[in-house]
């Protein structure tokens, strides 16, 4: 019988948890890894209201990231793609309320 059904339905329920700490200027990213540190991840952020233009590699086993120099008063959006064999994690967002939104008028 052919072994490539049972490796594709070994790898198919993997999937990646991401979940942020939004500190501001920085955002410290931490996420599950079900490759058991097997493979590097890429980390893909932007700005809420536009593409995920900035992206960052890390090294197979790294579970968290710092990203640093973000705009406090801006909402980023993040996800986490393995290099192989796991689908990427959803999508997270800072949820940050601009000052100038408040009605003062």
């Amino acid at each position: 019988d052919p072994g490539a059904s049972e490796s594709a339905s070994a790898s198919a329920p993997a999937s990646i948890r991401l979940t942020l700490d939004d500190q501001g200027a920085t955002v410290v990213l931490t996420w599950t890894d079900p490759s058991s540190g097997s493979v590097p991840f890429v980390v893909s952020y932007g700005r809420a209201d536009g593409p995920a233009d900035k992206s960052e590699r890390v090294s197979a086993g790294t579970t968290t990231l710092s990203v640093n120099e973000l705009n406090p008063a801006q909402d980023y959006c993040f996800t986490v793609d393995p290099a192989a064999g796991v689908a990427p994690s959803p999508t997270v967002c800072t949820n940050r309320r601009a000052p100038s939104a408040s009605p003062s008028r």
